[in-house]
């Protein structure tokens, strides 16, 4: 998983995606990914530079695109308030492309089509999350409300898959995210870009150390509560 989105997942606790090691009541890995508490979920006001103000910032150039997803990788969570979170990471040519969805923040909760929300545009409040980056440059999307996606794979178990496309072309804005809080702002005169309809799918991942710990060297250093399991290095079990 990127160091951008370990800043974003302090919260996430990745689900155990062993065969026959189902998530249970606790079960969960190393945070890294913080979505803070549950958003709003209807979201359609955001703080000011959280969204595009009707196109008045958004004078820069427009690009036409074309995703081909290479690299793909993908993850299994729950968060602390229960909901639950999909990431993907693919790269497309010079481009960085992470999909990200949260049922607690009005994200997808089931396969099948979706339309994305105003709230989308933010970092900090989208349910369906869509970032690319190119280099220094961060892109969200312009006022996505009613946007159409198909959600076609919503797997929770290693070997599974997440998977989905967007049924129509989709306007990006050039933005920063500020670290801490999250909170999007559009860039002055930056770039924007027309997406046209793509898809993406990834195999989900088996959780670091059995999603209790994390590798260091060739064995796990394992979490409060777990040990080191004698028969594999590479994973942690309950004490």
């Amino acid at each position: 998983m990127s160091v951008r989105l370990r800043r974003r997942f302090v919260s996430l606790l990745l689900a155990c995606s062993l065969a026959g090691c189902g998530p249970g009541p606790g079960d969960g890995v190393e945070p890294v990914l913080d979505k803070g508490g549950p958003a709003d979920a209807s979201g359609p006001a955001l703080e000011d530079g959280g969204m595009v103000d009707g196109g008045g910032s958004m004078e820069g150039e427009m690009e036409e695109i074309s995703l081909v997803m290479s690299n793909p990788s993908g993850k299994y969570g729950t968060t602390h308030g229960g909901g639950q979170a999909w990431v993907f990471n693919g790269e497309s040519g010079p481009f960085q492309v992470d999909v990200e969805n949260y049922t607690g923040f009005g994200g997808a909760a089931a396969v099948g089509p979706f339309a994305m929300r105003s709230a989308d545009a933010d970092y900090d409040t989208c349910g369906l999350c869509v970032v690319l980056r190119r280099g220094e440059e961060t892109y969200m999307p312009v006022d996505p409300e009613g946007t159409s996606f198909q959600l076609s794979e919503l797997g929770k178990f290693a070997g599974e898959r997440f998977s989905g496309r967007a049924e129509v072309s989709l306007e990006f804005r050039q933005v920063t995210i500020q670290p801490s809080t999250y909170a999007t702002s559009g860039v002055p005169g930056g770039k924007r870009l027309r997406v046209a309809p793509w898809g993406w799918s990834a195999v989900l991942q088996q959780p670091e150390c059995g999603g209790h710990g994390h590798l260091h060297g060739s064995s796990c250093h394992c979490d409060a509560g777990y040990r080191r399991d004698p028969q594999d290095p590479l994973n942690c079990i309950p004490l």
